[in-house]
């Protein structure tokens, strides 16, 4: 055992302990780390007595206040939740909750009966959820909830406790879960169901022990552990060797970090006899396993760990015939392989496009987009185009420049404020801006699509008609050229509109825009909109439920173009992540 970790062990233990300084880092890493909580260590140590420089330190002291932050803003967010949920009694289970509200995941956890899965989910999409269908799952869904200015609880839906396939007992798990004494928003398994569940999940899922899950095997072992609860539904879910092969590596880690056993003797007896026949479980345990020098979190061979897996697949008949049991493991495998070792984060192609007047917000709403986009691990690129500056008509008016002493607009100018005066120059003008844009929209827009890209076009041909029109003495738009422009640009699969007063406008950028330009040009979107059929949003209200709206509606749009990557527990669709 290293110095780290003996020293983390004394600050689990509430032992004295030696530390200085340039340690604290490193110490405050290795409990986060280890998913330990640091609300717990302090108030543990506080009750023992313990004190060192180290709980006091702006390393500490920083890192426990954004762990009581991040706890009491998921506790809120999730209790909003349970309120719309209960008015459709959804019961729910915290299944990696020892009895306290379960933060110290990467997301919320939560299982609902089949029954209720559904609507739990429908819920959640109500309060403007979104579920990310490029992190899908055999029977769990994973929601996110966006906002410009916070970030709220991520949610783990599950129908069944299950990383690939299932290893619970789920009529004994509902049958028999509790409600937390000092929290009674937390519901979570009985003892018995808590070590299935979270030995499953370290060892064929993480592949790797923390302190937390040692720990939480602690927390659930008493004199009324029902082992014979345990193996049999460890045997009756063809897990059994994984259970015993993850007791052993357990008891041999805690035996050496706490110096006393985690299980009852008989327990390892019983596991080491039931591997003994599987040479290569048992020489992997104790050629190299069990050999290593202890370093939490403790790393498990991953392939080892995925044959495991494969066995228990192989042996469940209820997977299907043989040949129906070898396709779910190869077709999970190879797409695990493809999408997380190769890392081929392909996507549906997807073309988004924001309309409304100058300074009504737009570019906000763009930002605020592109950051969920990235959150999701979906790459978006923005485009920003108006007629009169799209890259061809910006070449001949820079070459009209080098003959004569006009000054071009700047992209924020409104095109008002450039009059032809000859209805001829007008007419080339706009035949020329038509045949920018299309080329504009066909490298910028409809090629990237095509090529599985998202593309968020700040302003889109609408907006370029508009100001093209604006010159005209009576506007006119529905030319024959606006309705070739139509033909030959993509059409956006989410187009919206940002209203907002041109009064509130002016308000706030008076000194940079024109008045009767404004109220001009709200007109024209008023007689325009019929035409694009874009989304509304009212812009006039507060920004981050705006952007909260747009971003759940645009994200769902976007997600809807993703298959169904499995049927029962089978891989079904390769395409994308």
């Amino acid at each position: 055992m290293t110095e780290p970790e003996n020293t983390l062990v004394k600050i689990i233990c509430c032992q004295k302990f030696e530390a200085e300084a340039p340690s604290f880092p490193l110490l405050v890493k290795g409990l986060k780390k280890n998913k330990i909580s640091l609300i717990e260590v302090y108030e543990n140590n506080k009750k023992a007595g313990v004190t060192n420089p180290f709980f006091n330190s702006p390393d500490f002291t920083n890192a426990l206040n954004e762990e009581k932050a991040h706890l009491a803003a998921w506790h809120r967010d999730f209790l909003l939740i349970k309120t719309q949920w209960d008015k459709e009694n959804i019961d729910y289970i915290f299944h990696k909750s020892v009895g306290s509200f379960p933060y110290m995941s990467d997301n919320l956890d939560v299982l609902v009966r089949t029954t209720d899965f559904k609507k739990a989910g429908q819920i959640l999409t109500q309060l403007n959820y979104v579920s990310l269908r490029n992190i899908q799952e055999a029977h769990k869904e994973f929601y996110r909830k966006f906002n410009a200015d916070k970030s709220f609880v991520p949610m783990h839906l599950h129908e069944r406790v299950c990383w690939v396939v299932p290893y619970e007992n789920i009529d004994h798990l509902w049958k028999n879960y509790v409600q937390a004494t000092h929290d009674p928003i937390v519901f979570h398994p009985s003892p018995d169901d808590s070590v299935l569940i979270l030995t499953a999940h370290c060892f064929l899922e993480d592949h790797v022990v923390k302190f937390f899950d040692i720990l939480f095997v602690k927390k659930n072992i008493n004199p009324n552990t029902d082992y014979e609860y345990i193996y049999r539904t460890a045997q009756e879910m063809h897990w059994a060797k994984s259970l015993h092969t993850a007791f052993i590596i357990f008891q041999h880690l805690y035996m050496q970090l706490f110096n006393e056993p985690l299980f009852p003797e008989k327990v390892i007896d019983r596991a080491w006899k039931e591997i003994e026949d599987s040479k290569w479980i048992s020489n992997k345990l104790k050629n190299d396993i069990l050999k290593r020098n202890i370093e939490m979190p403790f790393k498990i061979p991953h392939l080892w760990t995925r044959q495991h897996t494969a066995l228990r697949e192989l042996n469940d008949p209820s997977f299907g015939n043989i040949f129906q049991r070898l396709y779910q493991i190869f077709s999970g495998l190879a797409d695990r392989f493809i999408h997380l070792k190769l890392k081929m984060k392909n996507h549906p192609g997807c073309f988004i496009s924001f309309s409304g007047i100058d300074g009504s917000g737009k570019s906000s709403h763009i930002k605020a987009l592109h950051n969920a986009f990235s959150t999701c691990e979906i790459k978006s690129r923005v485009i920003w185009g108006r007629a009169g500056s799209t890259p061809l008509i910006s070449l001949i008016l820079k070459f009209r420049r080098l003959f004569t002493n006009s000054k071009s607009a700047d992209k924020t100018t409104s095109p008002s404020t450039q009059q032809y005066k000859s209805p001829l120059s007008l007419w080339f003008w706009r035949k020329l801006n038509v045949l920018d844009l299309i080329l504009f929209c066909f490298f910028k827009a409809t090629l990237p699509k095509l090529s599985g890209k998202v593309v968020i076009a700040d302003r889109f041909i609408y907006d370029s008609i508009i100001d093209m029109e604006a010159l005209s003495k009576t506007p006119r738009y529905n030319r024959l050229s606006y309705k070739i422009l139509k033909w030959f640009t993509p059409t956006p699969d989410v187009a919206l509109y940002i209203d907002v007063n041109p009064q509130e406008v002016y308000k706030r950028l008076k000194d940079q825009v024109i008045k009767e330009d404004l109220n001009k040009e709200y007109q024209a979107y008023k007689v325009i909109l019929p035409l694009m059929n874009p989304k509304i949003y009212n812009n006039n209200t507060a920004f981050s439920q705006v952007s909260e709206q747009v971003i759940a509606d645009t994200l769902s749009a976007f997600f809807s173009k993703y298959p169904e990557k499995y049927r029962d527990y089978k891989t079904v669709s390769f395409r994308y992540k």
